[in-house]
């Protein structure tokens, strides 16, 4: 987590990685470890500090993230713990997945604009586009190349 200051309000940040099975294993998001490291580096380039807040449940989400599920019922605890969590202590929270899905809905719902967007819509694509660039800069040359 981290926290960034704005107006006299401080936000928490949090970070989420999982493994895919869409993503295979040859590219640089293929661990746990890994999409942690980038994250993290991320959330210190744009200066925010992180912060140690309700350490235990973070704890106890690091470990089912690091032994995996074995069921459904497993997931579902998970994504319960995930959601208390963030409602204790983030304001915003972001994820590679997170940004594909906003960049593919404005793909989707804007098909007979697209790519000639509106300036507002656009600003904002390439908004996602550039947070997305910080994370798989391969993703966000595609999404660039969509708009082109």
């Amino acid at each position: 987590m981290a926290g960034i200051r704005t107006e006299n309000k401080i936000y928490e940040v949090g970070i989420y990685c999982r493994l895919s099975k869409d993503d295979g294993t040859d590219n640089e998001s293929a661990s746990i470890a890994t999409q942690k490291s980038i994250l993290t580096d991320y959330v210190k380039r744009q200066g925010l500090i992180m912060t140690q807040t309700v350490e235990e449940l973070r704890y106890q989400l690091e470990e089912w993230l690091a032994q995996g599920f074995t069921s459904p019922e497993d997931r579902a605890n998970y994504q319960a713990l995930k959601e208390q969590y963030e409602d204790e202590t983030l304001d915003y929270s972001f994820s590679k997945r997170e940004i594909i899905g906003q960049l593919e809905v404005i793909i989707t719902t804007r098909e007979n604009d697209f790519p000639d967007l509106d300036e507002v819509t656009k600003g904002e694509y390439l908004d996602l586009v550039e947070q997305l660039d910080n994370l798989d800069k391969g993703q966000a040359d595609y999404y660039r190349k969509q708009l082109a």
